[in-house]
């Protein structure tokens, strides 16, 4: 999907593509699974960014955001 996409042109070293392809399907399907996904999945795939954390809204994303949150400060 989308977010496989994304995470594996930020392993590419493509970070600008990443970056565009992300805020692209938040764009079309803006909402909270879809950021979610997005977030989760640079997450698992090692490949989570700063601005990752730009995407998560609302209360149910909350312990996502202080997880990622840890792993890019450790």
């Amino acid at each position: 999907g989308v977010a496989k996409t994304a995470a594996a042109l930020l392993a590419a070293g493509r970070e600008d593509e990443g970056r565009q392809v992300s805020q692209q399907a938040v764009e079309t399907l803006d909402d909270p699974e879809t950021r979610r996904v997005l977030v989760e999945t640079a997450l698992d795939a090692g490949e989570l960014r700063a601005w990752h954390l730009d995407l998560l809204e609302g209360e149910a994303l909350r312990r996502l955001r202080t997880k990622a949150a840890g792993m890019l400060s450790g």
